[in-house]
């Protein structure tokens, strides 16, 4: 019974997201007219206000199918039983009480999520507070930044104590998060232009010619083709990891474990590839990405911070 109503309700939230989207034309006209006339003050809404709506509501809608997709999955007898069994074992911790909840992970990180993308629409975009929060040097680009850096840092204590567990198979994971924690602290070093927003160097004539901000940075010498890289990872990125995730027979293998996201993950996940896919906000993207990259590379630390013995047994707890 619980399992039938899981099934119609998320039925009902996918078909009400996917019609919702088809007949946005139809629905946002008078929608910012509604608001118009009831909420705005002087009884008009500018043309940026326009788009933060027509926005927020095809973000909305493509959530709300989202959450049907997934109500629908986990009312599936079959299917409900592989995405509980993705979703909520965690092979690093075997998923003793009190040592981590995937559940937790997945509405701490799709709330953060949501709630980033739904302020930026929100807020007045030519108020003060937007350019403080939002804009070149602002708190979310600068908060963004030092989420890359912790992260980098994670990375590199998960490499030691895997080095220094009782794992057989240590290397590829040890070689892994070194590579990673590399590139987050170039991506966090690269979002503060190497500290020439912090100490205020000119910027050297090498990096001045080409930049399109004229920082001491690479990235925004390539800041054309973001719009295409960032779709074309989700597109490529998405299809796979829900195909490890849901499609494979296997619980987490041990080099699964230690090397791919979580299932829990999947809520910013799917924000993430939204955001890349309809609304292509490469700001939006990179501080979404750095919240991801915290949880993914904290998880990896918290596991492995325990004695060589525990992450051992708890890995082998595994069904390979």
């Amino acid at each position: 019974m619980r399992n039938a109503l899981l099934q119609r309700v998320g039925l009902f939230l996918l078909i009400a997201g996917v019609v919702s989207l088809l007949a946005s034309a139809l629905i946002i006209p008078p929608l910012i007219h509604f608001l118009e006339a009831n909420l705005s003050p002087d009884g008009n809404i500018s043309p940026s206000g326009e788009d933060q709506l027509r926005g927020l509501y095809i973000l909305g809608m493509v959530a709300l199918a989202g959450l049907g997709a997934a109500l629908w999955a986990a009312g599936h007898s079959r299917l409900g039983a592989k995405v509980r069994e993705a979703f909520l074992f965690d092979g690093l911790f075997g998923s003793p009480a009190g040592q981590h909840s995937p559940l937790a992970v997945l509405m701490i990180t799709t709330l953060i999520s949501g709630a980033l993308i739904t302020s930026f629409f929100l807020l007045d975009q030519e108020s003060e507070l937007f350019a403080v929060v939002f804009l070149e040097d602002g708190i979310m680009e600068n908060l963004s930044a030092a989420l890359y850096l912790a992260a980098a840092l994670f990375s590199v204590l998960a490499a030691f104590r895997v080095r220094g567990s009782a794992l057989p198979a240590w290397r590829l994971p040890f070689l892994i998060y070194l590579v990673l924690a590399a590139g987050l602290f170039f991506i966090g070093m690269e979002e503060i232009s190497w500290g020439q927003r912090i100490i205020g160097w000119e910027t050297p004539p090498v990096f001045a010619e080409g930049n399109v901000q004229n920082e001491t940075n690479l990235h925004n010498f390539f800041n054309d083709y973001f719009p295409v890289i960032y779709p074309l990872i989700a597109l490529i990125v998405v299809p796979i990891l829900l195909n490890v995730w849901l499609l494979n027979d296997k619980r987490w293998n041990k080099l699964a474990s230690l090397v791919l996201p979580h299932p829990s993950l999947i809520g910013i996940g799917y924000l993430i590839a939204v955001v890349a896919l309809v609304w292509n906000h490469q700001e939006m993207i990179e501080e979404l990405l750095s919240v991801f990259a915290l949880f993914y590379t904290g998880r990896l630390y918290l596991a492995l911070r325990k004695p060589a013995r525990e992450v051992q047994t708890s890995s082998s707890k595994v069904r390979t």
